[in-house]
């Protein structure tokens, strides 16, 4: 199994998981993989979509290919329910879900999957870690976070895998992968700090709520790929000592 990243940053962290890490520019254009996960934010490239049809390449069309996109691209208004089939933006109407929507036309067309992903934690990295850091926030308490656990996302990811080798998928699938609990921003900090696990104090927040978010479920890519997340909820997450293979549990986590 091989890593391909931009940098050497990540590579120690690979190689204890068992994955050979090898640079992008080692790359060699002859490779070509059964399966392939292009898993990279937009931010890391001047163009993006060319990323990703470069990586499509790298695959040779039999088991299975995955990008990973974001709940971003979808339109729906703060506090409505969002899900599968809720309208994504159209091209041109939203700068941040354009290079997503490009890259994931990219993969559709070549008959690849895509999953889109809520908002990612773990215990050391997530909104929730600002949250506790950050004295002040301009946004409101009441406002909703969506979120998915980092293994959990990596499961949903490895059943789109599965799903695809096993004929359970036609190409050009898009599934959605959150907890479906949406929880306050005050929640969250809230259930941080009942957890025992962090340090860090409820931040004062912004009187008016400039963004209530919206309510994610996928009750179709549960029963499409039976997949169902171990982590249930990031409230459960806390109440259960917010440990996972992220975390030392000897040591808080800020």
């Amino acid at each position: 199994m091989k890593g391909q990243t931009n940098t050497e940053d990540a590579h120690e962290r690979l190689e204890s998981l068992g994955v050979s890490p090898r640079l992008k520019s080692a790359a060699s254009p002859a490779d070509a993989f059964p399966f392939v996960v292009f898993s990279a934010p937009p931010s890391g490239s001047d163009d993006y979509a060319a990323e990703v049809r470069a990586a499509l390449k790298a695959w040779d069309g039999t088991g299975g290919f995955v990008f990973t996109s974001s709940t971003a691209v979808y339109a729906g208004k703060d506090g409505e329910e969002c899900d599968e089939s809720t309208p994504e933006f159209a091209v041109g109407e939203n700068q941040r879900a354009d290079r997503l929507l490009r890259a994931e036309a990219a993969v559709l067309e070549a008959g690849g999957c895509v999953v889109r992903l809520s908002g990612l934690y773990h215990a050391t990295r997530g909104a929730h870690m600002y949250f506790l850091k950050s004295p002040e926030l301009k946004s409101g308490a009441d406002g909703l976070v969506n979120l998915v656990h980092y293994e959990d996302a990596a499961s949903a990811v490895a059943a789109a895998l599965v799903a695809q080798l096993e004929g359970g998928t036609e190409g050009g699938e898009v599934f959605l992968a959150t907890d479906g609990v949406p929880i306050s921003r005050r929640d969250m900090v809230q259930a941080c700090l009942d957890s025992g696990a962090f340090e860090g104090a409820m931040p004062a927040f912004a009187e008016e709520d400039d963004s209530l978010g919206k309510r994610m479920s996928n009750q179709r890519t549960r029963q499409r790929l039976g997949w169902e997340p171990a982590y249930a909820s990031f409230a459960d997450f806390c109440a259960k000592g917010a440990s996972d293979s992220f975390s030392d549990k000897k040591k808080k986590f800020l």
